[in-house]
């Protein structure tokens, strides 16, 4: 997930505005800047702590200051979260599944205990497990809590762990059981 796409769900989360009126809020702060809306996310979050402010107050987000230091902070937070060695797959799809929806840190993590669990999976689970998991299990979830089309943002989240390095001692916990009894 871009820095631009991450900043423009936690903007529409935030405020009342629809996906397009977020990302073209985005997108005019951003030139306001003079930041491509690819650029590394370090310039990324400075030219929206920067200009997302101003640009907010103009459109009546009361707490424009507040939303834009949040989204600013969230991509920054992305980026160290994605860096840092260790992140468990679990902890990713559950940073990526807030920065989608509305929901907390605490709800978000407690729909994904619930749904592996009902998978009979726990937070420990692999990669290629929580994917899977994401693509057929969550969105059931998130579509009676009001989420817009829960089976793209759990998509993207799955796309994102298939394509994160996550550390490889933390494995497919299928292929981990099969191994220790002697199987393939």
């Amino acid at each position: 997930m871009t820095p631009f796409d991450f900043a423009a769900e936690r903007l529409q989360a935030a405020t009342s505005f629809s996906r397009l009126e977020a990302r073209g809020v985005l997108r005019v702060a951003l030139r306001a800047a003079g930041v491509d809306h690819s650029a590394g996310r370090e310039a990324f979050a400075a030219a929206l702590n920067e200009h997302l402010p101003r640009e907010l107050a103009s459109r009546g987000i009361e707490s424009a200051d507040a939303v834009s230091r949040d989204v600013a902070r969230a991509v920054a937070k992305q980026v160290f979260e994605a860096a840092r060695p260790g992140v468990t797959p679990f902890d990713f799809a559950a940073e990526r599944l807030q920065a989608a929806t509305a929901f907390s840190r605490l709800e978000v993590r407690g729909i994904l205990r619930l749904t592996l669990r009902a998978a009979g999976l726990d937070h420990s689970a692999g990669p290629r497990e929580l994917a899977v998991v994401l693509r057929k299990l969550v969105p059931g979830e998130l579509a009676p809590r009001g989420v817009e089309s829960p089976g793209a943002v759990c998509e993207d989240i799955a796309r994102d762990i298939d394509d994160h390095p996550f550390d490889p001692t933390r494995g497919d916990a299928t292929a981990e059981i099969f191994q220790r009894l002697g199987g393939d």
